[in-house]
């Protein structure tokens, strides 16, 4: 095995082991505040389609991204306004905002 498929290998590694952690961090956040939440993003890798929700509360299902790379843009808008709404022509509304102010919404404890 070349050193470069290694190097891929354990990159590949690191990053499920980090979105595995991200998607424990939002389930606890949840549950913390009072809602009922599970991470179900294991079922991806055993035995499911790949189309499994990382994280469920309720009948929503949630799909966690734990990036660094996540735009900026979204981050400075959100930093000005409670929620963030943003669309593409043809596409549906897309609502980004904040986990404490969701959590509100949706009827849990801050």
């Amino acid at each position: 095995m070349s050193n470069t498929t290694q190097e891929r290998r354990k990159i590949g590694r690191k990053s499920k082991r980090k979105g595995k952690r991200g998607e424990r961090e939002v389930a606890k956040f949840l549950c913390d505040r009072g809602l009922s939440a599970k991470r179900t993003g294991w079922r991806q890798t055993f035995g499911g389609t790949g189309e499994a929700p990382d994280v469920t509360c309720g009948d929503l299902q949630f799909e966690v991204k734990y990036k660094e790379s996540n735009p900026k843009r979204l981050w400075d808008e959100l930093g000005k306004h409670d929620a963030l709404w943003l669309r593409r022509n043809g596409m549906k509304w897309l609502v980004v905002l904040d986990a404490v102010d969701y959590v509100r919404l949706i009827g849990g404890v801050k």
